[in-house]
């Protein structure tokens, strides 16, 4: 369990200092914000200060479930080094009942707590807060935390995380977080102690080592879309028939006042088996490039799992927004399966002559390749 580490910043600095940092703060939140379907906690909860306790609740709220979790620096995924080594942080499951187990005062960080609505049988959400501390202690070699001297709750300020500086940005399920009891028109961005996890959520975390990827026309964290132009975390396909994917990045432009997704157009998409192929770049030959429209079409010859992801970088190959991942489910075509089996059972090269079953052999394989490769 990591250690909070108390802010090395002066407290004794003016408050105009104070003043500047969280209008910086506010303008940061402005250039990301967007507008979310849904508030960022629950309705109802408040943060802990001043609340009173819930006769007969739980501390915090117990749930069941998974989360996903991707963690990200620069153009790549990383890779954990801490109790649980080796694993690329790219939609990593996590269980949600140990996140809720994580207790705020263990850290220090007791008036960030969550306050849940009346009636909830708890007295705390689950947050954001605790996931980002819990993928830190399991995943990260260096998991210890500082928040800077204006953070305050709804108001979370981290200047270390993971063993890096300031410069990260956290998303839930493709969006950058609202919080709209800050400000009900959505321009204020949620920070993690008010965000409440549900079940499936999929949060992405990255960092940048230059800030200056702010400025750049195709700043914006990446990620797969579905047929609806939505964030999506798998693909279903058929072997031997095309797969469409559309990748997009999210950012708050003119023609999208309130945010949304931009085709990231001319970006390599590659694809794999082997889930570590994620730390970075991939095989050029497993690769095809999106259209204008951010759309790519890829076709797997046989069924299996595998991954889909693209960078975030400009022409230049500075990071500018997250890398983006998602799985594909490849079965067989219902067709072929029934067409070699009907094959299989008319040519069985067992029931053939000593000399006769390596041709046999042959044919059938022969044939099993050209069913395969039939449109």
């Amino acid at each position: 369990m990591s250690v909070f580490e108390p802010d090395r910043c002066q407290l004794g600095r003016t408050a105009c200092i104070a003043a500047l940092a969280l209008a910086l703060a506010a303008a940061l939140a402005l250039a990301w914000g967007i507008a979310a379907p849904q508030p960022a906690h629950a309705a109802g909860s408040s943060l802990a200060a001043g609340a009173s306790p819930q006769a007969g609740a739980t501390e915090y709220r117990q749930m069941t479930g998974t989360v996903y979790f991707s963690r990200s620096d620069d153009a790549g995924f990383c890779v954990s080094d801490g109790d649980e080594p080796g694993i690329v942080m790219a939609d990593v499951p996590v269980d949600l009942a140990e996140v809720c187990k994580v207790d705020l005062d263990d850290y220090g960080l007791g008036k960030y707590k969550l306050r849940a609505p009346e009636g909830s049988g708890c007295e705390y959400e689950c947050t954001l807060l605790q996931l980002l501390l819990y993928a830190a202690d399991r995943y990260a070699a260096d998991a210890s935390i500082e928040l800077g001297f204006s953070s305050a709750p709804r108001s979370l300020y981290f200047t270390r995380y993971w063993g890096q500086n300031y410069n990260f940005l956290y998303y839930v399920n493709g969006t950058y977080p609202i919080d709209y009891d800050l400000d009900s028109a959505g321009s204020m961005g949620a920070t993690a102690d008010a965000i409440c996890l549900h079940d499936g959520d999929a949060v992405t975390v990255a960092h940048f080592s230059d800030d200056s990827f702010l400025s750049d026309s195709r700043q914006g964290l990446r990620f797969f879309l579905d047929g609806d132009g939505a964030m999506t975390r798998t693909y279903a396909g058929v072997a031997g028939r095309d797969v469409t994917v559309r990748l997009g990045y999210w950012r708050k432009t003119a023609e999208l006042p309130m945010g949304g997704y931009v085709p990231d157009a001319g970006r390599t998409v590659w694809w794999t088996e082997d889930s570590s192929d994620l730390a970075g770049a991939g095989d050029e030959g497993a690769a095809v490039v999106t259209d204008a429209d951010g759309v790519a079409s890829l076709r797997f010859t046989r069924p299996g799992t595998y991954w889909v992801w693209a960078e975030g970088v400009n022409s230049n190959g500075m990071a500018v927004g997250s890398p983006a991942c998602a799985r594909v489910e490849v079965t067989g075509d219902p067709a072929k399966s029934a067409a070699i089996e009907e094959l299989d059972a008319y040519a069985d090269p067992a029931d053939y002559l000593e000399a006769q079953q390596a041709e046999v052999a042959r044919i059938v394989a022969a044939a099993v390749e050209a069913i395969n490769a039939a449109e």
